[in-house]
């Protein structure tokens, strides 16, 4: 080619390219050397990345439910970053390095950010020294090799503040139109990214909207409301689905974290400059003070001038009005952390670029020795160099930094993992934990078990007294750690008596223990008689050719009084595919009732999943339909055994009674007959003693819960409370599948049961279904018009799913049958607002008030 036709790449380009360059490959040796667990946040969000990467691996980019199932997997946080991480976890494993890799694009994308704001504000010299100054900033560095949104929020802020200012600026229509829509995608990826983001761009979006309209330039104002609009667009799909669990998520992180770690009330001077003290620190004292120092002197002419300084005076003012509507929300918010306002620092870094090229011609020297100052700086807090006096200049100059790789760390997680699923490898386990610090908690445990193809979860147990005994009777595994003291006195007594219970209980033993560096013990506690006990037969001819399942044994009393918990054991057999996949409708009947009736009232069902929902795989999470990978023959044959327990009701006339049993295939839908042992009775008896059981199956507390949701508000609290600690021991809330699926065939063969009617409407709201659990509810009117509860109900669920008129319809028929009621004024104000009557949400409001202060 000849030579003057080659376009050799411009050297600003070439700039950020070694920049980038110099980051990723400290990035690199560092997490090479670095062995650490990771602690709860970046666990958390190490488990989302693996549930994205998996879902994305079976993505369904035509099918609805994929769609809704992809919105559902994360509720709290918006789902960018995992579905970023995907791509790194398919090319370079599961390791925890190849996610945190991810944060390579972000930070080539605020370095190009930082770059073009600083120039388009100020000058190309001042975009490239701003761009470096953000790879020696201590809080960039520091949570660059960790997995949080935060950092990859801070470059999608940033690119949305440089479009919206590039917008601002434009003059030509199409470059204006350009510069929206880019705003708008940029905005959308953000909020995608975190929800945060609006608090940053809010105020600088109302301060060119409200320009806009001063100056009667309704051409950009409708810009504006286009670049809203794709906003929303790409934001809402997944708010939709979310946004009621925005609400507690909010309440939680904010008011209930603020509380518990302390952070300065609002009303103190305290919460207001919080973060201005931090800056320093977070930028280190060096690329603080020297700046600053340039501006002073600049601005006072005591440095010479090299361009106009009212175009500059005017680009900072826009600045000011980013980082001061940053800085002013922020400290409005209680919960205080320095991670969260993290993205204003690439506006901070033009800032101090601008101030720090100030230093010019003679004085340059300090501009260099400045940031070479600050390099050093980098390094010894990244890596352990330098010794005492390294270390002791680095606290001086950029106090509270120090990130050096953890080269030493030997925690057995992962052992303790793979234990767990050689005792167990047909099925998921769920590990109880005791303790949750840093280095044990139940989201790191959750990240190594998913690892290993989704089969181990944990969740944090013994953290309420009302509890306790149950979270023993219902988890076969836990994990206890020595010499960890918790701060909280209530929480030392309440592990120490789960503790002891474990190590006293005939019904548990200590699996394994292992000594760990600091001279503790982590010591894995087992049932000795699990729930679930799956084991592979070594002869095929064990099964019927179909491989069809089939009821071996059933281990019952022989008499129980009604109305209280009654041991059974079940024990199946049949092809691995038909027993993963198979439900059974058991119904106990008094023989005096036989041939069968037409329903149950007489006698009791006992519906649940062959393995009560723990054989492998399961849905990756709660609320979805792609299960992990399948490890096993699907006609292997083999046998599971079920020990739990079932409740007859207290309405029961005594006799005796006998099982029937039916096959309900839950994929496909088919069903057969399951033959009984033919000795198999049980005697209802209100003179019999009570034998003591274990804890009912999920599927029946969810139908006995379901049954006291007529009762309306009053049943709410108990309801949730124990369907709270039924989906901490069903770490995929597989009952909720269960009760649905066997609950909608029995409505089949008994439209007018009301109790089942109940039961599935609540199984699909816990699935948040939101249409099919309109139409459940939609019966439940139909069974039970005159309560008020059922249309109140409804109202709500039509109000989740942004259907106000169909919610105003349903609860004006509630509030007919009790206007008395204050939350149904409440709900009858929400489906005004939402169909645009302030007047009257506003009187239904007051209504609401004034019935609850009575």
């Amino acid at each position: 080619m000849p030579e003057q036709n080659r376009h050799p790449m411009p050297g600003w380009l070439i700039a950020l390219v070694i920049l980038w360059g110099l980051s990723a490959i400290a990035d690199l040796l560092w997490l090479t050397l670095d062995r650490a667990i990771p602690s709860w946040d970046p666990a958390d969000h190490l488990i989302g990345s693996l549930n994205y990467w998996w879902s994305l691996q079976h993505a369904q980019w035509l099918s609805g439910d994929w769609w809704h199932s992809l919105w559902t997997l994360s509720s709290k946080y918006p789902p960018l970053l995992y579905i970023a991480t995907a791509p790194f976890i398919s090319l370079l494993g599961r390791d925890i390095e190849p996610a945190i890799l991810v944060n390579l694009l972000f930070t080539a994308l605020l370095l190009g950010s930082v770059f073009g704001l600083g120039t388009h504000l100020f000058s190309r010299r001042v975009g490239l020294w701003a761009a470096g100054l953000c790879l020696l900033f201590p809080r960039f560095y520091t949570v660059r090799t960790e997995y949080f949104m935060d950092y990859p929020l801070t470059a999608l802020v940033a690119a949305s503040f440089l479009c919206l200012t590039l917008w601002r600026d434009a003059q030509r229509a199409w470059q204006q139109w350009l510069w929206a829509i880019a705003f708008g995608v940029w905005f959308g990826l953000a909020l995608l990214m975190k929800q945060s983001a609006l608090f940053f761009l809010a105020i600088p979006l109302l301060w060119v909207a409200v320009g806009t309209l001063q100056q009667r330039a309704w051409g950009r104002f409708a810009q504006l409301v286009v670049a809203s609009i794709i906003t929303l667009l790409m934001f809402m799909p997944w708010l939709q689905t979310n946004w009621l669990f925005q609400i507690s998520a909010g309440f939680n992180s904010n008011v209930k974290s603020a509380i518990a770690e302390g952070d300065p009330p609002l009303n103190t001077i305290a919460a207001w400059i919080f973060y201005v003290i931090d800056l320093p620190n977070a930028v280190s004292w060096p690329l603080f003070i020297v700046p600053v120092l340039g501006l002073g002197f600049y601005w006072l002419k005591l440095l010479p001038h090299e361009r106009d300084r009212q175009h500059d005076q005017t680009s900072l003012q826009w600045l000011a009005v980013f980082f001061a509507g940053s800085y002013l929300l922020w400290s409005a918010i209680f919960n205080k952390d320095f991670r969260y306002i993290m993205p204003y620092l690439p506006v901070v870094a033009v800032v101090l670029g601008y101030g720090l090229t100030r230093w010019s011609r003679r004085w340059r020297s300090i501009r260099w020795g400045t940031v070479c100052l600050a390099t050093v700086l980098t390094l010894l807090n990244l890596f352990p160099v330098g010794g005492t006096p390294g270390r002791a200049l680095a606290q001086a100059l950029s106090p509270g930094s120090r990130h050096y790789p953890d080269m030493h760390t030997q925690f057995p997680i992962q052992t303790v993992v793979d234990e767990i699923i050689q005792a167990q490898p047909y099925q998921i386990v769920n590990l109880g934990l005791l303790h949750s610090t840093a280095l044990l908690n139940q989201h790191n445990v959750t990240y190594y078990g998913n690892r290993r193809d989704f089969r181990v979860y944990a969740r944090r147990i013994s953290n309420n007294d009302r509890h306790l005994d149950q979270d023993v009777r219902s988890m076969s595994w836990f994990l206890s750690k020595t010499q960890e003291r918790s701060p909280s006195a209530q929480e030392r007594r309440r592990q120490n008596a789960v503790l002891q219970t474990l190590r006293d209980s005939p019904e548990f033993r200590r699996f394994k223990s292992w000594e760990l560096p600091d001279g503790s013990r982590l010591n894995l506690f087992h049932r000795r008689v699990p729930a679930v006990e799956v084991q592979p037969l070594s002869n095929i001819d064990e099964i019927t050719p179909s491989g069809n399942v089939q009821l071996t044994r059933i281990i019952v009393p022989s008499q129980v009084p009604p109305g209280q918990p009654v041991p059974i054991t079940y024990e199946w057999i049949g092809s691995w595919e038909q027993l993963h996949s198979g439900l059974v409708l058991l119904n106990w009947r008094n023989q005096a009732t036989l041939p069968r009736p037409q329903s149950m009232q007489n006698g009791w069902i006992h519906d649940h999943a062959i393995g009560l929902g723990t054989l492998h795989p399961q849905p990756i999470q709660a609320n979805q339909f792609i299960s992990a990978r399948a490890t096993v023959e699907p006609h292997r044959p083999f046998r599971v055994t079920e020990r739990t327990a079932m409740l007859p009701p207290s309405t029961l006339s005594s006799g005796t009674y006998m099982l029937e049993a039916t096959y309900l295939n839950r994929e496909t839908g088919e069903t057969y007959p399951i033959d009984v042992p033919l000795t198999t009775t049980i005697a209802i008896n209100t003179n019999a003693v009570p034998i003591p059981a274990p804890e009912l199956d999920w599927v029946s507390q969810l139908r006995l819960l379901a049954k006291t949701l007529p009762d309306g508000v009053a049943a709410l609290d108990p309801v949730f409370d124990q369907l709270g600690r039924i989906n901490l021991y069903d770490p995929v809330q597989n009952y909720t599948v269960q009760a649905e699926k066997t609950l909608a065939y029995r409505l089949q063969q008994e439209p007018q049961n009301l109790d089942y009617a109940y039961g599935l409407a609540l199984a699909r709201v816990l699935q948040r279904q939101v249409q099919p659990a309109i139409a459940a509810l939609k019966q439940i009117v139909d069974l039970d018009n005159d309560n008020p509860n059922a249309h109140a109900y409804l109202a709500f669920v039509n109000l989740y799913a942004f259907r106000p008129g169909e919610a105003k319809t349903a609860i004006e028929a509630a509030l007919e049958l009790n206007p008395g009621s204050a939350e149904f004024q409440a709900i009858d104000g929400i489906a005004s607002l939402l169909r645009g009557n302030v007047w009257q949400a506003w009187q239904r409001g007051q209504t609401a008030l004034k019935l609850s202060s009575r």
